[in-house]
């Protein structure tokens, strides 16, 4: 098993090794928890004008399990502190075939450049719980690999009620 901080030293070769390797992720280890997430494989430039940490919010509702990803303030020491302007992005909806996958799709307009991404992961760590992810575009019902790894610390419980946990369906009901 491998922490965030020795997958994150890894290169491509070894994060794809680790990706066919890693076990299934239950959608109970994800439903109402705040991940720590750290960008993997993108070239520094793309680091320096995105974010290298982020945010991901599992929320279940009505029997499924949705999501959405927080900008968090690059300099902050505190572990899922959200940035002041505009941190709520990317919504998802999980689906579990025969492995987990955050669709896009599903919750973004056809115009936006995440309607076609698609996130699979696997866990690398049980203890505490570390996932690795990897990023797709689908084209034409093709999944297309990008260059972008990232790892997921599992940092946060969302209790019920909670501003985050209701957040995502607040905004989703306007």
């Amino acid at each position: 098993m491998a922490s965030a901080r020795d997958v994150a030293g890894l290169d491509k070769t070894q994060l794809a090794a680790l990706m066919s390797s890693g076990r299934a992720v239950r959608v109970d280890e994800l439903a109402g928890f705040g991940f720590r997430g750290t960008s993997l494989g993108l070239p520094a430039w793309m680091d320096r004008l995105l974010w290298k940490t982020f945010a991901k919010v599992f929320v279940p509702h009505q029997g499924e399990l949705h999501g959405f990803n927080l900008r968090i303030d690059q300099r902050s020491t505190v572990p899922l502190e959200p940035r002041a302007n505009r941190p709520r992005f990317g919504e998802f909806e999980v689906r579990s075939e025969r492995e987990t996958v955050l669709d896009y799709g599903l919750k973004n307009p056809r115009w936006s450049p995440l309607h076609p991404l698609r996130d699979t992961l696997v866990v690398v760590q049980e203890e505490p719980l570390v996932l690795l992810g990897r990023s797709y575009f689908e084209l034409a019902g093709r999944l297309i690999p990008t260059p972008s790894y990232f790892t997921l610390e599992r940092t946060l419980s969302l209790p019920v009620g909670s501003e985050l946990a209701t957040a995502h369906h607040r905004i989703e009901a306007v």
